[in-house]
């Protein structure tokens, strides 16, 4: 029996299952690991199963992976458990994966499909924090050793245990076009806004300043020629 059915099989026996965790580090999850990636959810879907009834099948936008001869673009994950046509599977602990999240996932491989490790043990958000991202476990995210982990050091463990690369997805023409129009956008927005935030204050300086000055000198002359008058 596979490997992935034995490790549910102990724990599910009716259609409402209760899950226990115990905690496992980032390098053990590693080890036990098929592959892993960081990614961005597309899409959520549920459908019918064989063993688990209902599984949900979660669409993600691959960013970076290990384990892959090359990494894909998009892949499809999955996690037992979900509502499918008016029948609920509800699995405690099941990975809570939001469309538009960016995470960190630990996949295992069963019959050429992604399983998300351990339910949510094996599914981290990542929160940007200054030039690095946080990764917060689903299950333990106040775990003193990996409840929350910088991604650059999960990347070193990954990289050691499996003495592969995580590497970066190479995108498509049409991404890194997209993403040069971004960045000239960008600089010519900056550049106006320099622009604009110059040439106010010139005008401000130097219109006052002239003018002033024939005002303040037509009035000199003025003041003389009355009192010539006068005398």
């Amino acid at each position: 029996m596979n490997k992935l059915i034995i490790l549910f099989i102990l724990s599910f026996i009716s259609s409402s299952y209760a899950t226990t965790f115990v905690p496992i580090s980032a390098k053990e999850q590693v080890k036990r690991s098929d592959y892993l990636i960081r990614g961005i959810v597309i899409s959520s879907q549920t459908e019918e199963h064989e063993f688990f009834k209902v599984v949900t099948r979660v669409e993600m936008r691959v960013e970076q992976g290990l384990g892959f001869g090359e990494v894909p673009s998009l892949i499809d994950v999955y996690y037992p458990g979900g509502n499918h046509e008016g029948q609920f599977i509800k699995i405690e602990g099941a990975p809570k994966l939001e469309l538009g999240e960016s995470v960190v996932l630990v996949l295992n491989n069963h019959k050429e499909q992604y399983w998300v490790s351990n339910l949510g043990l094996g599914k981290y958000s990542l929160k940007r924090v200054g030039e690095d991202y946080m990764m917060v476990n689903q299950i333990f995210p106040e775990h003193p050793e990996f409840g929350h982990i910088p991604f650059s050091r999960f990347v070193k463990i990954a990289e050691n245990v499996k003495n592969k690369k995580f590497a970066m997805r190479s995108k498509t023409r049409f991404e890194l076009e997209a993403e040069k129009r971004i960045h000239v956008a960008t600089n010519k927005k900056q550049n106006s806004r320099g622009i604009a935030s110059v040439e106010p204050a010139k005008n401000e300086e130097s219109f006052p300043v002239i003018w002033l000055v024939f005002i303040f000198g037509a009035l000199g002359v003025g003041v003389q020629f009355s009192r010539r008058k006068k005398s």
